[in-house]
């Protein structure tokens, strides 16, 4: 059943094409966007999606874009009880948070995947902006990486990021540090040990690849995640890979670049997946 089978007599018939197709749902918890011209049936969306999806007991509705440097946005529930934290399940882990305090996409669950089915055991992985451990935890689950060191600089989500890697039984293989990755790299002496990195911030990811330098062997990985326009992003994403070239001196071979969804009507999120070699530290 769709929402709009369920919403034919209530929403008028020149309104319909206005009703959401599709919604995020993190746990308990779904998340819709709802358009300025539907306002005013946002509690009979939202009770339309708790009939549709008998596993959500939550909807709220996105309030305020992602913004800060934790990438957190506003939310306003819609229908059904207050849940702020919840168990969200994926590809064999489980991930607690709280969805108002950390940032966690579900949208990437296939992408994090993706990144798992690269990694050849062994590696050493160095997961720079980690979050409550979405990347970390699939990887570990998936492949046979010799050690993850997971660092994030939001205390709450490195708080669940501890606790999501007890959750999975991880604490083998995912090592967790809290505060600004690139002093981490720096204190606790992680420079040049890395087989592959993962630099998952988007809104300006050129701020954080000196962490990627610091920690990549001399030939290494690196998955960086950008937001670029829509049209043309294939120059975009060939500028910023020469940009960080030049500035670290370094050889950056792009193998791929994967769209990982749409941000905006005129922008979308890709991985730009690079080789590293370095010319010089």
């Amino acid at each position: 059943m769709r929402i709009k089978d369920v919403l034919k007599n209530v929403i008028p018939r020149e309104k319909t094409r206005y009703i959401p197709t599709s919604f995020d749902i993190i746990g308990e918890i779904a998340i819709v966007e709802i358009p300025e011209e539907l306002e005013e049936y946002k509690e009979e969306i939202g009770k339309a999606i708790l009939k549709i999806h008998r596993n959500v007991k939550c909807v709220y509705k996105r309030a305020s874009e992602v913004k800060g440097e934790f990438r957190l946005r506003s939310y306003e529930l819609i229908a059904g009880e207050e849940i702020d934290e919840t168990i969200h399940k994926e590809s064999g882990v489980k991930m607690k948070l709280n969805v108002k305090k950390v940032y966690f996409s579900p949208r990437l669950s296939q992408e994090r995947l993706r990144i798992a089915r690269k990694v050849a055991p062994g590696e050493i992985i160095i997961d720079l902006c980690a979050g409550i451990g979405s990347f970390s935890l699939v990887i570990a689950k998936h492949a046979k990486p010799k050690r993850i060191y997971a660092i994030d600089k939001n205390p709450l989500a490195f708080r669940y990021l501890v606790e999501n890697i007890k959750l999975n039984k991880l604490q083998e293989v995912i090592f967790p540090f809290l505060g600004d990755c690139r002093e981490v790299i720096k204190e606790l002496n992680l420079k040049n040990i890395a087989d592959r990195c993962i630099l998952d911030y988007p809104s300006a990811p050129e701020k954080l690849f000196e962490s990627v330098v610091l920690a990549s062997k001399e030939k290494a990985f690196a998955h960086v995640y950008k937001f670029v326009k829509k049209e043309d992003y294939e120059e975009e994403v060939k500028s910023f890979v020469t940009y960080l070239s030049e500035i670290y001196s370094i050889s950056l071979e792009v193998i791929n670049v994967k769209k990982c969804g749409d941000i905006s009507p005129s922008k979308v999120r890709v991985c730009v997946d690079l080789k590293i070699e370095k010319k010089s530290l």
